[in-house]
């Protein structure tokens, strides 16, 4: 076994020392320029940035919407005032007076009271949702302004000075 041993390390060195026969060195492999981005290569990114644009347009639009609520008042018309009738008129003509139709009587209702369905609290911008709509300290409630809010109740404040407090506990 030694003599194949002795054999191929012999082949080997033979083959080392001899360089192959008509062949140039070979150059150094160099990466290839990368080529400027042109116009047309991002020409694909213009689509998905107008549909998210679009998306978000539509959600602050919303959003917006959303948090605006509009409150529709019944204005009743002021009665027509009827003119007397005199004596005068029904000798003239001679005709029986129809009583004057009944006036319409406005009925004034209270304003409700406020009702509290939330809190978040947080020490530094607490909001809570009262009647359906996220207030702020300072913001108007009907005829109260949210005085503060804290973890458990909001302080409601009228203009005379009146205050009333809203309570998630019941």
């Amino acid at each position: 076994m030694s003599l194949i041993n002795d054999a191929l390390k012999r082949a080997k060195q033979t083959q080392q020392n001899q360089p192959p026969p008509n062949l140039p060195p070979l150059p150094p492999i160099e990466p290839p320029p990368v080529p400027p981005a042109s116009p047309g290569s991002i020409r694909w990114l213009w689509p998905p940035l107008i549909i998210v644009f679009a998306v978000a347009v539509c959600f602050w639009i919303g959003l917006s919407i959303a948090r605006h609520s509009v409150t529709k008042t019944a204005i009743e018309p002021p009665p027509v005032p009827i003119p007397p009738v005199t004596a005068v008129s029904a000798w003239v003509t001679n005709a029986p007076v129809e009583p004057a139709p009944p006036q319409r009587v406005a009925v004034v209702k209270p304003p409700a009271e406020p009702k509290l369905q939330g809190i978040a609290y947080s020490s530094t911008r607490p909001w809570a949702i009262v009647d359906g709509a996220t207030v702020y300290v300072g913001d108007h409630v009907g005829e109260f302004r949210v005085k503060a809010i804290l973890p458990d109740a909001v302080i409601l404040e009228k203009a005379d000075g009146s205050q009333k407090q809203l309570s998630m506990r019941r």
